[in-house]
């Protein structure tokens, strides 16, 4: 009876031992695969570099499927081991079904990305305790456990060894992706902080009448709508009548184009123009109105006429040079530098005072 409570005893500590042996050879967490292995992800990119080179992924899957099917630490019958090769021979066919890219052009971000968009590479992974997830040929990780130690170190070579070159595969698309994404980042950046400012009325009207734009690009024109901004108006009749007078310059409606400097992605800057009807009011003149232009985020120039003379007659007088200045854009500039003063003359007068 002692006898046999202590083999009982021994068995199951052989079982938890063996399984804790096995769990490390699969846990992508605790396993390390060696370099060496030829099953390993190091020794695949030794053995298949010329056609990996030339980015032939579909012909180094298939001959992977072949050397599973070859493994000696397999009898073949196993159940786990039947759904290693059902993934494989899955991945496979999705890459015999995709008329193209060819393999050589793998290397292509632009005919990867759309290779990608048809085909979900994702199958290899081994996540949530579980590979092949989702799939009929799911495998999860207690039932690994299970597995002699030759079994589920192999299950692990091939599986992470497949995922990784998946991996390869994808990487210029996910370069490309990136890249787009930085250059979307830089372009909005500089719309935000190079283009035409908006006030919240013109932000709603633009929500309604202007392009939107994409994610990826910011709108390419915009409408300005009573715009208020500092003006400096100088008459225009001749060197005696050269008198410079403050003026509150208001852009009725405009509308604004843009343009990327460079090669576009937003780096380089941004450029844009516009023309917008004005009308300006001063305390010296009735109201005026004219056209106004843009060249640039923070000035404005163009032209105004103010019936002086009170006769109806808006353009019987020389016209006045104005020069407008966005006050949105100068608060949104300066005001941070103003911050700073105003807490260091703060922090001076607390220094100075007595305690």
């Amino acid at each position: 009876m002692k006898r046999s409570a202590a083999a009982l005893l021994a068995s199951f500590l052989l079982a938890v031992t063996l399984g804790g042996t096995a769990g490390a050879a699969f846990d992508p967490y605790e396993w390390t695969p060696a370099p060496e292995d030829s099953r390993s992800y190091e020794g695949v990119g030794e053995r298949f570099a010329a056609l990996l080179t030339v980015h032939d992924y579909p012909s180094v899957l298939l001959a992977l499927r072949a050397e599973a099917e070859r493994s000696p630490a397999w009898q073949g019958d196993e159940p786990i081991y039947r759904k290693l090769l059902q993934a494989m021979d899955e991945l496979a066919g999705r890459f015999a079904a995709l008329p193209s890219p060819a393999p050589e052009q793998l290397g292509d971000p632009g005919e990867l990305d759309r290779l990608l968009s048809r085909m979900d590479t994702g199958l290899f992974q081994c996540l949530d305790e579980r590979c092949f997830g989702g799939r009929d040929f799911e495998v999860a990780f207690e039932d690994l456990a299970r597995l002699p130690e030759t079994q589920g170190e192999d299950f692990r070579y091939r599986v992470d060894t497949v995922d990784r070159l998946l991996w390869d595969l994808k990487k210029p698309a996910l370069r490309q992706a990136a890249g787009a994404i930085r250059d979307a980042r830089a372009r909005w950046d500089a719309f935000v902080k190079e283009g035409m400012s908006q006030y919240p009325w013109e932000a709603v009207f633009n929500t309604h009448l202007a392009p939107q734009g994409t994610i990826e690009f910011p709108p390419s024109r915009q409408w300005v709508l009573l715009h208020p901004q500092v003006g400096v108006e100088v008459r225009t009749g001749g060197p005696r009548n050269l008198r410079a007078k403050e003026s509150l310059l208001v852009e009725l409606l405009g509308h604004v184009w843009y343009r990327w400097r460079g090669t576009g992605h937003g780096g380089a800057g941004l450029r844009w123009w516009g023309v917008s009807a004005a009308a300006s009011l001063r305390d010296d003149l009735p109201p005026g109105v004219g056209v106004v232009a843009h060249w640039g985020r923070l000035f404005t120039a163009g032209v105004l006429w103010h019936d002086g003379d009170e006769d109806g007659a808006w353009f019987d007088q020389a016209p006045f040079a104005v020069l407008g200045l966005d006050l949105f854009r100068l608060v949104e500039d300066r005001g941070p530098a103003y911050h700073r003063k105003w807490q260091e003359a703060r922090e001076v007068r607390e220094r100075h005072q007595p305690r």
